[in-house]
């Protein structure tokens, strides 16, 4: 039986090196390049500077036909996901947000790949903020474009507070929250185990 893994966590958390090391073993989609399709759907005139924010949305996303917005970005940004038998891993922090998994979620089941809800894990990575801040740092002079979060991220208390904001995104859903990389994969490895075990 396959499995629906989302792995959300803070920018900087770790998310995308984790994703990197399954794409082997699982359908991988990268919640960024999803949102920004479907912004850039949803919004012709969109700023880049706002294709990842939240708050191009509206408060009641249900007003936008979401599902069918989702299913047109998903099968833009893989092609293969009707073709592909087996586990899909979904990492972004916009995943923290019900009504974006959710209708990821009616996207997949719209191209034939239904879960269960006790096949759909929640992994939220939350490192201490200190690896958080060293991770960004790292991240910022190595990589370019990325001029938004070194405006927005400057010292460790700039990622406490934008940690403490997020996780009120995520209150209330059952989220297992994980402190480390390293514990993370193995509960992905459990999970991917338990899948071929019951199958």
């Amino acid at each position: 039986m396959a499995s629906l893994i989302f792995l959300a966590g803070y920018t900087g958390s770790g998310k995308t090196t984790i994703l990197k090391q399954y794409t082997d073993q699982a359908l991988c989609i990268k919640g960024d390049s999803l949102q920004a399709d479907a912004a850039r759907r949803a919004f012709p005139f969109i700023r880049k500077p706002y294709l990842y924010s939240w708050r191009s949305w509206p408060k009641d996303p249900a007003t936008m036909h979401l599902e069918l917005l989702m299913f047109t970005s998903l099968n833009s940004i893989c092609p293969n996901v009707r073709e592909h038998h087996g586990h899909i891993l979904a990492e972004g922090a916009v995943f923290a947000n019900d009504w974006f998994r959710e209708a990821l979620t009616t996207a997949l089941a719209a191209n034939g790949k239904s879960f269960k809800e006790t096949d759909i894990h929640l992994l939220y990575l939350q490192p201490s903020h200190d690896v958080v801040f060293a991770n960004i740092k790292k991240r910022l002079l190595s990589t370019s474009g990325r001029e938004n979060e070194r405006q927005k991220i400057k010292t460790i208390e700039d990622v406490e507070a934008g940690q403490y904001s997020y996780e009120k995104a995520i209150t209330g859903t059952k989220w297992k929250r994980y402190a480390s990389s390293d514990a993370v994969h193995t509960e992905i490895a459990t999970i991917f185990n338990c899948s071929v075990t019951r199958s």
